[in-house]
């Protein structure tokens, strides 16, 4: 084997010559083994991570080659900038390693010569071959946002502590207000108690007063009581009452609801009723906001004497018009009996009650009325409360009386051709019966120049209160050319 032997003498002697090239080569080998070995390693690990669960993230994706066709190799810069990427990274490593570093460099070197080499013909989809210069700018731009957003969390962690601290005053406010209203709870129901013992409440829990004897009643408090009673008796006019104070009052007013005031020049009815214990309460109950509506025609009726002036000093402030009138106050004694009406027996008139049908002719016979606004009222007081009338043989009337809001009988009247028959007497009878019957006290009003009614009232034995009887009629500025009083 004479050749084998020149052979294997030829190759001893070279590298007896050159025995780095041996340990490079010994080296060489032996990184690529390690190499080989530590990505064995590495599958095996990724195996066993898998199979445990831990690397649901790492799945292999299957591209189909007709994909592949459309993919493109990476562009130089690209590598290149991979490839400082990669020095950047092994410098990092080095300088962190002492001991083996020069086998670290080594195997570190090969793998990024088998990484560059790989990506000279790696081929990746189109859309994701993007110049890989961009990271560093991309990173820089990502720093920036990620900062943005620290600062905007702090700035919304600052907000809602801010909101926090709100809720927490506001939960701390509700709770106080609860204990107040609980207080206001507890001392409305004692108030309660008390008016239940003052008055009492029928079933609807509509607020009444009891029924007094007529010759209880003080003069001046005829024309409230007779509005308080219509409110306990079905409210047909919708009213309500004021006082300055509970249960000690020195001020009452009657009104009509304010949502019921649907024509501001309708002065019949809207009005109010006053009394007083009190003049300066009274007063005051003027001046305070939303007690009178002041942008209407109306009318204040009450029977104490200094109604006028008081009235009258808070409307010129208010640039209200004022327009008396005054007449003696009258009520009726008690009625025992039915009147006589033995006379009519004799003759076609008869006595009967009102209606609606005859709302037009007690209009056109008033002083007051021959209005829209007046027959709209009478129409009213017609359905709502007691009347009288005599008719005539035809039916029509011919002698009558009605009640108003405050339950005062008004309006009566006989027609000219009629008079001096008893129907006066006979019809003012039987309506202040028909009061008295049902607890209304049977009030009345007469003018001082009235002879002919002041001597039929005498002759009833009507009482003439030590009062007068007085009527405002309220007008304001804006509307003083539209009403007719």
């Amino acid at each position: 084997m004479p050749g084998k032997a020149s052979a294997s003498k030829k190759k001893s002697q070279q590298l007896k010559r050159n025995p780095k090239k041996k340990a490079d080569e010994e080296e060489v080998g032996f990184s690529e083994k390690e190499v080989r070995n530590t990505a064995k390693r590495n599958k095996n690990h990724l195996k066993r991570l898998s199979s445990e669960g831990q690397t649901e993230h790492l799945r292999q994706i299957k591209i189909t080659s007709k994909k592949r066709k459309t993919w493109h190799s990476l562009s130089k810069s690209t590598r290149e900038h991979l490839l400082a990427i990669i020095e950047s990274a092994v410098i990092a490593v080095l300088s962190n390693s002492i001991r083996e570093k020069e086998q670290i460099q080594y195997h570190l070197n090969f793998l990024k010569k088998r990484l560059l080499q790989r990506c000279e013909t790696l081929k990746v989809p189109p859309k994701k071959l993007k110049d890989l210069t961009t990271v560093s700018s991309l990173l820089k731009m990502e720093t920036v946002q990620n900062r943005t957003n620290e600062e905007g969390l702090a700035l919304l962690q600052e907000e809602t502590d801010k909101i926090v601290e709100t809720v927490e005053s506001v939960t701390g406010n509700i709770q106080r207000l609860k204990n107040k209203i609980q207080i206001l709870t507890s001392e409305v129901e004692e108030e309660e108690e008390k008016v239940k013992q003052m008055f009492h409440m029928d079933s609807s829990r509509v607020l009444s007063l009891p029924e007094l004897p007529q010759n209880s009643l003080k003069a001046p408090t005829l024309q409230v009581y007779g509005a308080v009673m219509n409110i306990n008796r079905g409210n047909p006019f919708q009213k309500e009452v004021v006082l300055d104070s509970w249960p000690d009052f020195k001020a009452v007013i009657t009104r009509r609801w304010r949502e019921a005031e649907t024509d501001d020049l309708d002065h019949y009815t809207n009005a109010y009723a006053v009394f007083y214990k009190d003049v300066g309460a009274y007063r005051q109950l003027l001046e305070e906001r939303d007690v009178i509506n002041w942008d209407q025609v109306f009318q204040i009726q009450g029977l104490q004497s200094e109604l006028y002036d008081v009235t009258q000093a808070v409307a010129n402030s208010k640039q209200l018009d004022v327009k008396l009138a005054s007449f003696m106050a009258v009520r009726f004694s008690p009625v025992s009996t039915l009147p006589d009406t033995s006379f009519l027996m004799e003759s076609p008139p008869r006595l009967t009650y009102l209606s609606v049908a005859d709302a037009d002719l007690l209009n056109q016979t008033w002083s007051r009325g021959g209005n829209e606004q007046c027959l709209r009222y009478i129409t009213k007081l017609i359905s709502c409360f007691p009347s009288v009338c005599v008719r005539d043989e035809k039916g029509n009337p011919v002698s009558w009386s009605i009640t108003d809001q405050f339950a005062t009988m008004c309006h009566g009247y006989t027609l000219p051709e009629h008079r001096r028959k008893g129907y006066s007497r006979l019809v003012a009878l039987t309506l202040a019966r028909k009061l008295q019957s049902r607890g209304f006290p049977s009030q009345g009003n007469v003018l001082d120049d009235n002879m002919a009614s002041i001597t039929l009232l005498k002759s009833v034995h009507a009482e003439f209160l030590p009062c007068r009887f007085h009527r405002l009629i309220l007008t304001p500025a804006a509307l003083s050319g539209h009403i007719r009083l």
